[in-house]
C-alpha cells in the first residue's frame, strides 16, 4: 500500500492542543466536558473548577443545581433554594442541562426529608400542648393515638416514600390538567423536575413550623404559607412548561379538583377502616 502524501494524509487534532483553536498548545482540561482548553479559553471558577469558553458561555442561565460539578454541591443547592425562593419567575426561567432526572428528584427529596425531620422534631417539642387540646375534645380524645411519639416518629421514618407518591402522583394530576386546558407543551418528567424544585420551599419549614403553634396566629401562618407554595408551585409548572400564568392557573384549579377527589376517596377509605375505633358521644 502506498502512503498517502502529505497533501491526502488526513488532519488529527492533536489532544494536546486546545479543542477550539488547534494551532494552540493547552493549558488545562475543563471540569465539565473534559476538552483541552487553552489560556485564553480557559475559565478557573472560585471553587477551583476548569471551564472552557464553551462551557463558560453556556453556564449563564442555567439552574444552579445543575451547575455542581463548577459551583460545588453546597453553592448549587444554596443558590437553587434562594433563587426558588426570592426569585421564582426568573429562577424557572432558567435553562435546564442535565437530561438524566436523578439528580433532580434526589435534590426534592433531600428537601423533603429536611422539613420532615423539622416538622417532626417541633411536633415532639410541642407534644404536651397539642394532646392537651386533643383531650378537651371529645371527638379528638379518641384519635390520641396520632398525636403520640410514636405516630410522629412513623411519620419520618415514611416520608422518603411519602414524597415519591405525592410528587408522581401530583405530576400526574398537572399531566392530565395541562393537557386539558392545552398547555401541555413539554413532557412528564419536566413537570417532575418543576415541582422538585418547587420543593425548594421546604427549608423554611423548619422556621414556619413552630410559628404555626402560636395560638389563632399560628394557623393563619400555616395557610398562609401553604398558599405561597402553592404559588411558587404553579409558577415553577407554568415556567418550564413554556406557558403565561393565566394558563397554568387555570390547570391549577382542574389539578385542585382532581387531588381533593382523589383525598375524598382516600379519605373516605380511610374514614371507612377506623369509624368502628370512634365513637361520638351523646351531647
Amino acid at each position: 500500500m502506498i502512503p498517502p502524501t502529505p497533501i491526502d494524509a488526513p488532519t488529527s487534532h492533536d489532544p494536546a492542543s486546545c479543542a477550539a483553536h488547534p494551532d494552540r498548545p493547552g493549558h488545562a482540561t475543563c471540569s465539565r466536558c473534559q476538552r483541552v482548553a487553552c489560556v485564553a479559553c480557559t475559565h478557573v471558577l472560585a471553587t477551583g473548577a476548569v471551564l472552557c469558553a464553551s462551557c463558560e458561555s453556556e453556564r449563564d442561565g442555567v439552574i444552579p443545581w445543575e451547575q455542581r460539578r463548577e459551583l460545588g454541591v453546597v453553592r448549587a443547592l444554596v443558590r437553587t433554594v434562594a433563587g426558588v425562593i426570592t426569585r421564582p419567575h426568573a429562577f424557572f426561567s432558567q435553562r435546564t442541562r442535565e437530561r438524566a432526572l436523578a439528580p433532580t428528584v434526589a435534590l426534592g427529596l433531600l428537601l423533603h426529608l429536611v422539613a420532615a425531620a423539622s416538622s417532626t422534631g417541633w411536633n415532639l417539642v410541642f407534644a404536651e400542648q397539642t394532646r392537651a387540646q386533643m383531650r378537651a375534645d371529645p371527638v379528638m380524645r379518641q384519635l390520641l393515638w396520632a398525636a403520640s411519639d410514636e405516630a410522629f416518629l412513623a411519620q419520618l421514618a415514611v416520608a422518603p416514600l411519602l414524597f415519591f407518591v405525592s410528587t408522581f402522583v401530583a405530576a400526574s394530576f398537572w399531566w392530565i390538567a395541562l393537557r386539558a386546558v392545552g398547555g401541555l407543551r413539554r413532557p412528564y418528567h419536566v413537570i417532575v423536575r418543576a415541582l422538585c424544585y418547587a420543593s425548594a420551599t421546604a427549608a423554611l419549614v423548619p422556621i414556619v413550623t413552630p410559628l404555626t403553634f402560636v395560638g389563632p396566629l399560628g394557623g393563619a401562618i400555616g395557610f398562609a404559607f401553604g398558599v405561597w407554595s402553592t404559588w411558587i408551585q404553579i409558577v415553577a409548572v407554568s415556567r418550564m412548561q413554556g406557558i403565561e400564568a393565566r394558563r397554568g392557573a387555570l390547570a391549577f384549579l382542574l389539578w385542585l379538583s382532581l387531588a381533593t377527589m382523589f383525598a375524598c376517596v382516600l379519605f373516605t377509605m380511610l374514614a371507612a377502616t377506623f369509624a368502628s375505633q370512634i365513637r361520638i358521644p351523646n351531647v
